[in-house]
């Protein structure tokens, strides 16, 4: 797991015990380390979990399109019942938002 250059390390533990699975998907999906491109910082819409260190932003830029789709279905399919998983034009965005049934 690497943090882009300035981007604060600080989440919520909610989601920090997550880091290694989105980390462990990485790896297998995309054969890098995940890049966390944004957490607290960064201009994000109000009320968003970002501010609460709720929420990261992972790269997926430097990935082409077909990897890009089978790491968001990964990320979605593990994460599905305690996050909400966005796949962004640039980047792909984990919120802890936990279903409830």
């Amino acid at each position: 797991m690497r943090y882009k250059t300035g981007v604060p390390e600080t989440l919520a533990v909610e989601i920090s015990r997550l880091l290694p699975v989105i980390d462990y998907i990485t790896s297998e999906v995309c054969g890098r380390t995940a890049i966390i491109t944004s957490t607290t910082d960064g201009n994000h819409i109000s009320g968003s979990l970002h501010y609460k260190g709720l929420a990261v932003d992972l790269r997926i830029i430097d990935l082409p399109d077909d990897v890009q789709t089978r790491y968001f279905f990964a990320l979605n399919y593990a994460l599905r019942k305690l996050c909400d998983v966005i796949h962004e034009p640039d980047h792909i965005h984990v919120e802890y938002s936990p279903s409830v049934y």
